[in-house]
């Protein structure tokens, strides 16, 4: 872990910790990328965080995100929180995604690297937040038949 991100692993890792990622970027400021994925709305981080304390009311929200300044200026609840700054490094993901993983929860974005950090959680028995719809386009998640028999495997 860079020296930059030590400092946050030991809360991380005594505390009853939530992963909070952010995902905008591209997906603000991306024409393509924003009709394609969409921009989880303000709102559903709010409720997810919300539910997570009522089942957690030690939860410390620990929030990642590539547009942390919209971060710290929206998320004005009353939770416990801190934000992980973005070092300027070529391995920087990489080491904050080591953290997303140590955190006991996780409330993820429509972002593969959300997903990661879950995926790779070292607590099997956090819980995890993901939205609904991972894309915009509702048509990928129609139902199609399979041209195969399956009377016959």
């Amino acid at each position: 872990l860079l020296d930059f991100y030590q400092p946050y692993l030991n809360p991380i890792q005594a505390q009853d910790s939530v992963m909070v990622h952010i995902r905008r970027g591209d997906y603000v400021h991306s024409k393509a990328a924003s009709q394609f994925h969409g921009v989880l709305p303000l709102a559903y981080y709010e409720k997810a965080m919300q539910e997570l304390q009522t089942h957690r009311p030690q939860a410390h929200f620990f929030i990642f995100s590539d547009d942390l300044q919209w971060a710290k200026d929206s998320l004005q609840g009353h939770f416990q929180k801190t934000f992980i700054e973005h070092e300027s490094h070529p391995d920087a993901v990489a080491h904050e995604l080591q953290l997303m993983r140590a955190c006991h929860h996780h409330i993820i974005a429509n972002s593969s690297l959300s997903w990661w950090g879950a995926w790779l959680k070292q607590d099997p028995s956090g819980l995890v937040y993901a939205p609904n719809h991972w894309i915009n386009d509702d048509s990928l998640f129609s139902i199609t038949s399979w041209p195969r028999n399956l009377a016959n495997g």
